[in-house]
């Protein structure tokens, strides 16, 4: 980002939380010897001491590691898991269709129950259904005497 403005990586750090305007710095810790740490430096105190910012320094790592010996038992468990994924969104899938198709055949059940209502009631003559037809029977032929004088 800002390569070869500085050979100190801590005042590199320092300088983009300027220039940035960063509020907060989370870092870690290698765990050097006080020698080590001497003749090197540490950048996490540099930082700690320059940054003009919140630094949070992180002394060891969180949880306990995970050791791999058997690289051949990792990638098949990672295998099983995504199959069962796969086979898991296979079968959401699966349900969501026969949800589908189920509420399609209840709709289409319903609508032929109604329909075959609508004839059944067409063919019968109810005494609504007949008053209904005398007054428009009488209207009509009114509407033919009005229009014959």
């Amino acid at each position: 980002m800002m390569k070869g403005s500085s050979t100190n990586a801590g005042d590199l750090i320092c300088k983009v939380v300027k220039q940035y305007n960063i509020h907060q710095i989370v870092t870690g810790r290698r765990d050097m010897g006080e020698v080590k740490r001497f003749f090197l430096g540490s950048v996490s105190k540099f930082i700690l001491e320059h940054a003009e910012c919140n630094v949070v320094v992180v002394k060891v790592p969180i949880g306990s590691e995970e050791e791999h010996v058997d690289k051949q038992k990792i990638i098949q468990a990672e295998e099983t898991e995504r199959i069962r994924r796969i086979v898991e969104d296979e079968e959401t899938i699966e349900k969501e269709q026969e949800n589908r198709e189920a509420t399609l055949q209840k709709v289409i059940a319903d609508e032929e129950k109604e329909r075959k209502e609508r004839i059944s009631e067409e063919g019968k003559f109810t005494k609504n259904r007949l008053d209904k037809m005398f007054h428009i029977f009488a209207f009509h032929e009114e509407l033919k005497k009005r229009n014959d004088h």
